[in-house]
Parts: C-alpha cells; structure tokens; sequence
C-alpha cells in the first residue's frame, strides 16, 4: 500500500523547526542536513498530515506471479585418446500463474470516472535443450575446444506482470504471455600454455537468439486505446563475437598477477 500527503502542517513548510547539524547539504537535497529527521517528526505527528492512498501504485504495480519449473537432465561423457566428448541434453518444463489489476481512467462530463477489474492469467511451455561439448588436446600446452549448446532466458517478473493502466486512452501494460528468449550458441576456443609467459588464448562465438524481448510503443487507435506501450516478443537476432586473453603470474612480484 502507497499514500501521499498533498497537505503538510505548517510547521514544516519550512525547514525552521528543525535543529540543523552543520552538514552542508552533502547529497545536493536543497537544504542541510537536520536533527532530528523530517521522517522522526512525521511518525510522532502523523495525524497532522493529509494522507490520501494512491490507487494506481497500491493496485496496479500490486501483483503476484507463481512460477514452477521442473528440470531433468541426461549427460555421457567419451574419451577417446587426446579427444573428449561430453553430450547431454536437458528439459525444463514452466508453468505460470499471474495474477493483477487492470485499472482504467476516463474522463466523462469533466470528471474521471475509475474502473478496477482483476486479471488472471495462466501459462506453460517445454524447452529442450541439447548440447555437445568437444576438447582437443593437441598438446600438453595446447588444448583447443568447441561446443553446440541451448539455453533459455525468462522474462523478468517486470516484464511479465499482469497488470494494466489505462490513462484516457494513453495504456502502460505489462504481458503474461511472453515466451522465454531461445538461443543456439556455437563456440570455438585454443588455449596455450606457456611456462615462461603464461596463458594465451582466443575464442570466438555466435548465437541464434529468438524471441528476444524489446518494449514497444505504439498508435493502434482501436478499443479506445490511443497509445499502447507493453513488451513483445521478436522473431530472431544474431550476436557473436571474439574474445582475446591473456593471464600469467608477475614472477619476480609473489601473489601479484596479470589479467
């Protein structure tokens, strides 16, 4: 629950009352700081004070989500002389529920006119995500390795939140129905060791991303909606990429190293 205060007692519209403590506004508030504290005087006065709740913050950014996943996995590992090869799979199965308000503001004979009404909402999907990881090693300085896997991402609660504010038509909405972000990501990478100068490696990778999620503001001009700002899903992206390092110990300095 949230409430503000429109109505102050006259005795802090100004900072008078207030026993000042010789900071010199250190965190660029406006005023110095005082004793006891603004918060210390409301608590022992609160009835002084013209306390209204507000109805979009206690209702609207109120909601509740239920997630349960139920995860297996299956992995075999082979290795073959100077190969190694580890393959698995795994399966996560996610239901949802969501519960929020959707609360709409209209104007009507130059008043607004408020509607509250619950949202319910239910979902579940099944990811299966395959992988396969290889490691070579050429040598005993050098080990080069390779990997196909799949991985998931949710959407944050926040993004997922089954509530709506309906503002004269101006609409803020979270969206249940969001499906989680899917990627197919292939990695490449050569390791060297050397004794004397210590380890080198490169790696490059890619992924195939789908559904990743963006918020969206739009015009659609239907229902008595004139601008509807929510979150969706995208059909697919890349990202790859390349990435150098190098890491050895400063022999001459002991405990320090360098990354």
């Amino acid at each position: 629950e949230e409430f503000v205060n429109d109505d102050n007692p006259a005795d802090v519209d100004t900072l008078d009352l207030f026993e000042k403590t010789g900071g010199r506004d250190p965190f660029g508030a406006g005023f110095p700081l005082q004793a006891p504290r603004i918060r210390e005087f409301y608590q022992a006065n609160t009835a002084d004070f013209t306390m209204e709740r507000d109805e979009e913050a206690s209702l609207v950014e109120d909601y509740e989500i239920d997630e349960d996943v139920l995860a297996a996995y299956f992995m075999a590992n082979f290795t073959f002389d100077q190969f190694e090869i580890i393959a698995g799979a795994r399966v996560e199965h996610t239901e949802m529920d969501s519960s929020g308000v959707t609360y709409g503001i209209e104007e009507i004979n130059d008043d607004d006119v408020i509607t509250i009404t619950r949202n319910d909402f239910s979902k579940d999907y099944t990811n299966w995500m395959p992988g396969v990881y290889f490691k070579y090693t050429v040598s005993e300085n050098l080990i080069t390795r390779a990997s196909w896997t799949n991985t998931i991402a949710r959407p944050t609660f926040g993004q997922n939140f089954p509530g709506l504010l309906n503002d004269n038509g101006e609409v803020e909405a979270g969206n249940p129905d969001l499906d989680p972000y899917e990627a197919s990501n292939f990695d490449l990478s050569v390791e060297y060791y050397a004794e004397s100068l210590g380890l080198f490696s490169a790696a490059v990778f890619y992924k195939d991303v789908e559904n990743f999620i963006y918020e969206q503001t739009s015009e659609p001009n239907t229902g008595g909606i004139d601008e509807l700002t929510t979150f969706r899903n995208g059909p697919s992206g890349e990202i790859y990429g390349l990435e150098l390092a190098f890491q050895r110990q400063i022999d001459f300095i002991p405990g320090l190293g360098v990354y």
